[in-house]
């Protein structure tokens, strides 16, 4: 999830967003889980385009990102960070694919698993990232190359 200070708040000139939002020069990471930083195309005619960037911190928030709609998901990353105290540097892995699983060892119970560009299967947490063993995959978003 992300946290964000009042300290970092910050006002922007009118009609440069909506006035309900609210806008931060900095957020915070507060848990170990991986994340996602979505970049997603809104329409406003077949021609007529902009892009907007998110970050999202739980899978099925990422799941309802991906849904079809008016806001075309063009390519995303999952961000992980490094284990506490590591030292290592953040993990970056550009995902193509992306889809949900049913696991027989825990009752069927669905499991989201992204593709890499080379092929690659893991699952979106840190404690289950081996595929072994899932059944009945599902196609849930395929990246769009224009």
């Amino acid at each position: 999830m992300f946290c964000a200070s009042k300290s970092f708040a910050c006002d922007i000139p009118a009609g440069l967003g909506p006035p309900t939002n609210s806008y931060w020069r900095a957020i915070a990471l507060t848990a170990s889980e991986p994340c996602y930083v979505v970049m997603k195309r809104l329409y406003q005619s077949k021609k007529d385009w902009y892009q907007r960037d998110y970050f999202v911190s739980w899978t099925i928030d990422l799941l309802e990102f991906l849904r079809p709609s008016e806001r075309t998901v063009v390519s995303f990353v999952q961000a992980m960070r490094p284990i506490k105290g590591s030292g290592a540097p953040w993990l970056l892995t550009d995902v193509v694919k992306v889809w949900v699983a049913t696991d027989p060892a825990n009752e069927g119970e669905p499991v989201t698993v992204f593709e890499t560009g080379e092929g690659e299967l893991f699952c979106d947490t840190r404690e289950r990232q081996s595929t072994d063993g899932l059944r009945e995959y599902r196609l849930v978003w395929e990246q769009i190359v224009d």
